[in-house]
């Protein structure tokens, strides 16, 4: 572990996300079936948190850090959370 400089923005339902130089992550909401809200899945028998989640697509998603990977174009789920430390 290392200290690393985070930064987070969110506007319009769209999120962009750095970790220092080892992780930079962008992502644009779906649009639900109504057209205006965000696609929710809510309740999944196999989620990995329990509030619901939005689905999205991954804009640009790197990682640069003990090893490299890129997940540009991939879906993405996203949910509110907060930090503490």
């Amino acid at each position: 572990m290392e200290p690393a400089t985070i930064t987070f923005e969110k506007s319009n339902g769209s999120l962009h996300a750095e970790v220092s130089d080892a992780l930079s992550m962008s992502s644009d909401q779906l649009v639900g079936m109504d057209g205006e809200g965000p696609a929710v899945i809510a309740n999944a028998p196999f989620g990995a948190v329990t509030q619901p989640v939005r689905q999205a697509t991954a804009k640009d998603v790197s990682y640069h850090g003990h090893w490299s990977a890129d997940f540009t174009g991939t879906n993405s789920f996203v949910t509110d959370f907060r930090y503490e430390g």
